[in-house]
């Protein structure tokens, strides 16, 4: 979970979490290749605020010996509701991976780091790792 927070709304931004195992690590989101990241954005307003958009973005980095190379695999643009005074609303948006899309790599000379990033006018960009895994083969 991500949050942007100012003195006109709060933005949220949630991803579906795997069952935690016993005794495991904090779990983080993980998908196929081919499948979607459903994103849920709560939006809290204040008073006085009109925000009318925000960006999300699937991207995934490179890490090798030269400079991480960012590739964008999918964004949308989200148009937030007018909301009054204290008023709460979730807005629901999935983002494709591409089914060609590079899993989740941590290898000694090359990594690759998925993360969807939420982006609103006037704040710093709010990122939340996920992991890609290969799809499954379905007989």
């Amino acid at each position: 979970m991500s949050e942007h927070t100012d003195s006109g709304f709060d933005l949220t931004l949630e991803l579906p979490l795997p069952l935690p195992a016993p005794g495991a690590p904090e779990p983080v989101p993980t998908f196929e290749t081919g499948g979607a990241v459903p994103c849920s954005l709560a939006i809290h307003s204040a008073p006085g605020c009109h925000q009318s958009r925000c960006i999300l973005r699937l991207q995934y980095r490179c890490h090798g010996s030269g400079t991480p190379e960012t590739v964008v695999a999918a964004s949308c643009e989200v148009a937030l509701p007018s909301l009054g005074a204290g008023e709460r609303q979730v807005v629901v948006q999935e983002l494709a991976i591409p089914v060609a899309g590079p899993p989740s790599y941590a290898g000694e000379h090359v990594k690759i780091d998925w993360s969807v990033v939420l982006q609103a006018p006037g704040r710093p960009p709010c990122e939340s790792p996920i992991l890609v895994r290969p799809a499954r083969r379905r007989p």
